[in-house]
């Protein structure tokens, strides 16, 4: 008759069972983690409503108060809007009649997709205008909250602000501050003549890390930015560009208002942890020209085209009101 395995030999056999019972529960669970991480780095979980998608890079001309309230897309994008109509997700839409700069009238009915909101007629792009003259500081968030990858994706989203510009000495001027705890001039606004150099120089900027000071910031770009022996012109517009991922850490209100008391109009930024209430506080109003966000960095370049129309748009205004007055 055969014995019984004894308890040694009964301890031995658990002990192995559960081995190779948690040895499988490791191996699945990495494999899991693996895939995760595969998707995730493919954006397949990013929201696609989100993302910059061939339909979101077609983004409808927006913001503009000063003109004639009308509901239209991108003239450049319209041929190739029109021709995914099968679906039947078409609806009439006005154009705007782009060599009619500043009307806001509308050249025709066009079946097109729906419009992505309510939008107004723009001008040109600022980058084909030589006429325009402007003085814009961008105010960089460089803290630790950041990351050094989001910063990179940060410095193209200023890379493509900048281009939508022509940039020279009498034609619109950038300048860049960087600021965390402490706030740091990358190049003042007459430090470069041309869109390379402001491209290359914005390449080149290294985060700072620290806490999230935008007071501190803003006072900094009024005392030692938008002065005339660092580029500043008179009866020029200027602008102020804020770019921020969190909530200030010192007080905000005073030094943006002493900013707007100067003329300086103020646009602002907020990435992930921001605070709408900030911004809303410290944009020149109203808010739903000056004020955009979004959930994450990526993200930034669905607002792009936005945000650039929206500051050309204003320069424009404000330039021919400086120039009606002298």
């Amino acid at each position: 008759m055969r014995q019984p395995p004894s308890r040694d030999v009964q301890e031995i056999r658990r002990v192995k069972r559960q081995a190779i019972a948690l040895g499988v529960m490791t191996a699945i669970s990495t494999f899991v983690t693996i895939v995760l991480y595969r998707l995730v780095e493919r954006e397949i979980f990013y929201n696609p409503a989100t993302q910059p998608s061939d339909d979101l890079q077609q983004e409808v001309y927006s913001a503009a108060s000063l003109l004639k309230p009308t509901q239209c897309y991108h003239p450049a994008l319209l041929q190739k809007d029109s021709r995914r109509r099968a679906g039947g997700l078409s609806e009439k839409v006005c154009t705007c009649v782009r060599h009619e700069p500043g009307t806001g009238d509308c050249s025709a009915w066009t079946d097109v997709l729906p419009p992505l909101r309510e939008t107004r007629c723009l001008r040109g792009e600022c980058s084909a205008r030589r006429d325009i003259k402007a003085d814009i500081v961008l105010l960089v968030d460089g803290s630790y909250s950041i990351g050094i990858s989001n910063f990179s994706i940060m410095k193209s989203f200023l890379e493509a602000l900048v281009r939508s510009f022509h940039v020279s000495r009498d034609t619109v001027q950038f300048g860049l501050v960087q600021f965390s705890s402490d706030p740091h001039t990358e190049f003042t606004l007459n430090k470069h003549g041309s869109m390379d150099d402001v491209i290359k120089a914005i390449n080149t900027m290294k985060r700072r890390g620290g806490n999230t000071c935008t007071g501190k910031a803003m006072t900094h770009v009024r005392q030692e930015v938008f002065v005339e022996s660092w580029g500043a012109r008179p009866m020029v517009p200027q602008v102020l560009i804020l770019l921020t991922d969190g909530k200030s850490s010192d007080d905000f209100e005073d030094p943006s208002l002493r900013l707007k008391n100067l003329d300086v109009e103020i646009f602002a930024v907020g990435v992930r942890d921001y605070s709408e209430d900030e911004l809303r506080e410290i944009a020149t109003a109203p808010a739903k020209i000056h004020v955009y966000g979004v959930e994450d960095f990526r993200s930034l370049q669905t607002i792009s085209f936005e945000l650039t129309q929206a500051v050309c748009v204003r320069i424009e205004h404000r330039f021919k009101t400086l120039r009606d007055k002298m």
